[in-house]
Order: C-alpha cells, then structure tokens, then sequence
C-alpha cells in the first residue's frame, strides 16, 4: 500500500497470506482490529483472518454484504476472531470495505472470550 495511506480499525484489507511452508502466497482479506492509537503509532496494524470457508467454527463471525459500512467482499465470509496477527502496513494491497460497528464488536467480544483470565478458583 502507498506509504502515508491511512488505514482504520475496522477496514478489511486484501494481504498476501503465505501458504503453511512459506513458498508462496495468495491474496486473502484481513480485518483490522487495531484501534487508531496504535495504528498511527507503529508500523504494523493487528489483525484477524477472514475465510470464505463454510465450515462452521465455534466463534466465527459471519459477515455478509448487510454488515459492511461500506465497499463489498466478494463471498459470504467468516471472520476468525482467534486468527489473530500484526502485519506491515507496506504489506496491505488495498483496503475492500469497512465493517459496521456491530458486528466489530461481536468480533471482539468473541476474541477475548477466548483469552479472558480465568478465575483460578475454577480450574480446582
């Protein structure tokens, strides 16, 4: 992406995702996750995985044209809110829409149920 292009929390991006043994990669979408604090203050944005897969995880979000703001995806996506990884900005193709603010915060929430600190007394 062109240096000083502005990306947002929320905004769905189309990356290179490397293929498991690194040996090449194919354009996927991400979804920015990082708030603006962090993301004018560093090079890399944090940000979730996006599948067009229709298998059904336990915390998928699903997302279709309805839930974006604005721009399109091409498919009926699933945001993967445990996929979680940093990416350079320089490594963003383009940015393809911005999701709503209520299904972000169903991503979200679904992301710290699954890293929220236990309560000790519970694993007795």
């Amino acid at each position: 992406m062109k240096p000083g292009t502005n990306v947002k929390q929320r905004d769905i991006i189309l990356i290179p995702f490397p293929f498991s043994d690194l040996s090449t990669s194919k354009r996927r979408p991400a979804i920015i996750i990082s708030n603006s604090y962090y993301n004018t203050r560093n090079d890399d944005v944090i940000c979730c995985a996006i599948t067009s897969n229709p298998r059904n995880c336990a915390g998928y979000v699903p997302i279709t044209s309805a839930d974006l703001d604005k721009g399109q995806l091409n498919y009926q996506s699933r945001i993967k809110p445990t996929k979680v990884f940093t990416l350079n900005k320089n490594l963003i193709i383009k940015p393809l829409a911005r999701l709503n603010i209520e299904k972000s915060k169903e991503v979200i929430r679904n992301l710290n149920s699954s890293i929220y600190i236990e309560d000790v007394t519970l694993e007795e």
